[in-house]
């Protein structure tokens, strides 16, 4: 019982890391500092979880409240580079980011404002990960 303990408690490390691995290196953009997932897995999007940065924004918010709260901020994600991925779930994060698997997440980054060349996405996400651990 003791293994089963560690290793629920490893996993779910493993995935609150993976939900708050990117940073800018501007401390106060929140729109970075947690991701956002579109969608992702509905067997792991728990009670509107891909939504992170609104969890942090409005923690008291209930969750069918999150996709509203996001569109209500919608133009500051632009204007921040929110980190935002599509098709994706937190193991899957978590995995890509120790292996360093930068250009799968620039296939899977969503980029709202539309600007970003690929090259970009890839050292946007570069820099935010090393911002973090390495």
């Amino acid at each position: 019982q003791r293994r089963v303990h560690g290793e629920s408690a490893l996993l779910l490390s493993a995935i609150n890391w993976a939900w708050h691995c990117f940073l800018d290196p501007d401390v106060t953009n929140v729109y970075a500092s947690s991701i956002t997932i579109f969608e992702g897995a509905a067997n792991t999007n728990i009670l509107n979880e891909d939504y992170h940065v609104v969890h942090h924004q409005y923690p008291g918010a209930h969750w069918t409240q999150h996709p509203r709260l996001f569109e209500k901020h919608r133009d500051e994600y632009v204007a921040n580079q929110a980190t935002i991925f599509r098709g994706t779930h937190a193991m899957e994060i978590f995995f890509l980011a120790i292996l360093k698997k930068y250009d799968v997440f620039a296939d899977k980054f969503v980029d709202l404002s539309g600007k970003l060349t690929r090259k970009e996405v890839v050292q946007l996400v570069t820099t935010r990960l090393r911002t973090c651990s390495w």
